[in-house]
């Protein structure tokens, strides 16, 4: 039977025996109530494809089909556990127990394929959809405090089966930042724990969006309290087998055009230690392709500090003019060895063959100094301005180079083994102690014309005494 008209929102489908089909495709939608007007004893079981849901005298709703036996759904209307069909759609669990599902459950989702699977229509606002929510209240007469809120508890396995047994590993909780009821600021917090020890926090995410590790009080956007460790596992000495990419690890400093810490393969070779890097860029030039600034070598720990410059083979090498207010070299007797006096009479003769000159010198090597980068003599006037240099005077290092008692004091070659050009170094603390060995000689030479000098200003006395007797005498004489 059907009704249709003003009554088209209702339908009744009976046959003789009392019981209600309702023969349908798709969806059935019942806005109302359904109810169980009649207790019904055990139905015969039905037929294959078929099931019952009926009440029966003592007031629970139970269910039967051809392969499920009578099965009671609730423990009563008045009793401990309910299930309440509400007229808005919802099924509501009542319980004062535990309720227990054997199964995989699914909402929004006929066929889950976890024990608890979610499904929700996403939406177009671009913001998350809400999937669960867990939400912690305030009792009555409690004040809320610092650390309060929901968390998901996360157990692992301990022992050997058939044993349920687990212990809580970890947390990741949604807690409040202040003891104040009305101020609702929460944190994100992650927790995790050792074997048989209670979990403590180990990160967290503020309201402000500050995120801190070892600490519950961060204070800028990543503050970490404790050692860090940053590298690209693949690129690691002897797992970078393809030689794809000589960076192992970067820190960028801002975007495109800010200062990077890298760690680097040296010469793009991949097998050895690595060197650390640090790069700033140019205006408008972006840091990956700028040359390293300064550049501490992994395998010794020489530093270079310096556009594109190469290491010495110094701990410190710099491509570029320096200041210091201060300095000192050590010059321990302990240390030194084979001890030899400079004769300063050689020592005078070598700095004769020395020649100072005032000169103007490139004093910051370029990032694309390869092959014969070096300006010639009468290349200078016309490329001058593409270069860092100044007015210094020195000496020249090929010149001190042609002296053999001094051609140890310089160091390099002009051209490295890649056929780069390369500026020779003068250790002029060596020149210096030479200088004062010959500075030494001449004041020995001074203070022996000196004595002579005072030699002859003795005679030259002695004689003017003399003189002036004689002239006495003389005198004397034409008086007679």
């Amino acid at each position: 039977m059907s009704f249709s008209g003003n009554f088209i929102d209702k339908s009744i489908i009976s046959n003789d025996s009392g019981y209600c089909k309702i023969d349908t495709t798709g969806d059935t939608n019942i806005d109302g109530k359904f109810c169980f007007n009649e207790e019904q004893a055990t139905p015969t079981a039905p037929v294959d494809g078929n099931g019952w849901l009926y009440t029966k005298s003592d007031g629970k709703i139970y269910w039967q089909s051809f392969d499920v036996a009578e099965t009671d759904l609730t423990s009563g209307g008045s009793g401990a556990s309910d299930i309440i069909f509400n007229s808005n759609g919802k099924c509501e669990i009542q319980t004062n127990g535990d309720t227990f599902i054997d199964t995989n459950l699914g909402i929004g989702i006929n066929a889950p394929g976890t024990l608890l699977h979610l499904k929700k229509q996403t939406t177009t606002s671009g913001t998350p959809v809400e999937m669960l929510r867990l939400q912690a209240f305030e009792g009555s007469n409690q004040n809320l405090v610092k650390g309060d809120g929901p968390s998901i508890n996360f157990h692992v396995a301990e022992g050997n089966p058939p044993g349920n047994v687990s212990e809580l590993g970890g947390q990741l909780a949604v807690v409040r930042e202040s003891d104040g009821d009305t101020d609702g600021s929460s944190a994100m917090t992650f927790w995790t724990a050792i074997s048989d020890a209670s979990p403590t926090e180990k990160m967290r995410i503020t309201s402000a969006g500050l995120v801190g590790i070892g600490t519950d009080a961060p204070s800028t956007e990543l503050h970490v309290d404790g050692y860090q460790t940053f590298y690209k596992s693949t690129e690691l000495p002897g797992n970078n087998t393809s030689g794809s990419a000589n960076t192992v690890n970067k820190i960028i400093m801002g975007n495109a055009f800010s200062p990077q810490i890298n760690v680097m393969y040296p010469n793009n070779s991949f097998t050895d230690s690595t060197e650390l890097h640090l790069k700033t860029a140019n205006q408008n030039t972006t840091t990956d392709n700028s040359p390293s600034r300064i550049v501490i070598a992994g395998l010794n720990g020489y530093t270079t500090i310096g556009y594109g410059f190469k290491g010495t083979g110094y701990m410190l090498s710099v491509n570029g003019g320096t200041y210091s207010s201060g300095g000192f070299t050590s010059s321990d007797d302990r240390i030194k060895y084979n001890e030899q006096v400079i004769n300063s009479s050689s020592a005078l003769n070598l700095i004769n063959q020395l020649s100072p000159q005032k000169y103007e010198k490139i004093i910051e090597q370029p990032a694309e100094a390869v092959g014969n980068w070096i300006p010639t003599d009468a290349e200078w006037p016309t490329v001058k301005d593409q270069y860092s240099w100044m007015d210094e005077a020195g000496l020249i290092a090929q010149e001190v180079q042609q002296i053999p008692e001094l051609s140890w004091c310089v160091m390099g070659e002009e051209v490295d083994s890649e056929g780069n050009q390369t500026a020779l170094r003068l250790n002029y603390n060596d020149i210096y102690a030479y200088h004062i060995s010959a500075t030494k000689e001449l004041s020995s030479q001074l203070n022996e014309e000196k004595a002579k000098i005072a030699t002859l200003e003795t005679q030259m006395t002695e004689q003017q005494n003399t003189i002036e007797e004689l002239l006495l005498r003389v005198s004397a004489l034409e008086l007679l």
